[in-house]
């Protein structure tokens, strides 16, 4: 059998990962201190497997999220910047394009998307544009 090490949590640090664990907007940051939750309880001790079987994470995973709390807490379990696809277009330096681009082809994203790839050199879909827009036109909303 696996030898099962616990983590040792104040009541403020418990109480802290609960209260993530349930408003967190991610789904990985709530599984992360459900993992650091479920090592910690004294009265049922858990191995990284058995947490991994919960979890659906795989054992290696487990370990690696119990190292990241242990050295850098809370903070360590959030996703750090800078992971996935990175965007075609950028908010800061393409949205004036865009946006005169649209105003100029208000009904056809076809050939806004055709002007935008010419001034940029990007190769971009309707689809990629289409949801730029929505985030830019969300952003500028919310902020007004």
């Amino acid at each position: 059998m696996a030898k099962t090490h616990l983590v040792t949590l104040t009541a403020e640090q418990r109480s802290a990962l609960r209260r993530t664990h349930r408003t967190a907007a991610s789904h990985a940051l709530r599984c992360r201190c459900l993992v650091v939750l479920l090592k910690a309880d004294a009265e049922q001790p858990r191995t990284n497997t058995d947490i991994a079987r919960i979890t659906g994470m795989s054992h290696v995973s487990v370990a690696s999220w119990l190292k990241r709390y242990a050295d850098e807490g809370l903070d360590g379990l959030r996703t750090r910047p800078g992971r996935g696809r990175k965007p075609i277009l950028d908010a800061d330096g393409d949205l004036a394009l865009v946006r005169q681009a649209v105003e100029q082809e208000r009904q056809r994203l076809k050939e806004a998307k055709a002007i935008i790839e010419q001034a940029t050199g990007k190769t971009l879909s309707v689809r990629t544009l289409r949801t730029f827009l929505k985030k830019t036109a969300a952003a500028t909303s919310a902020s007004a």
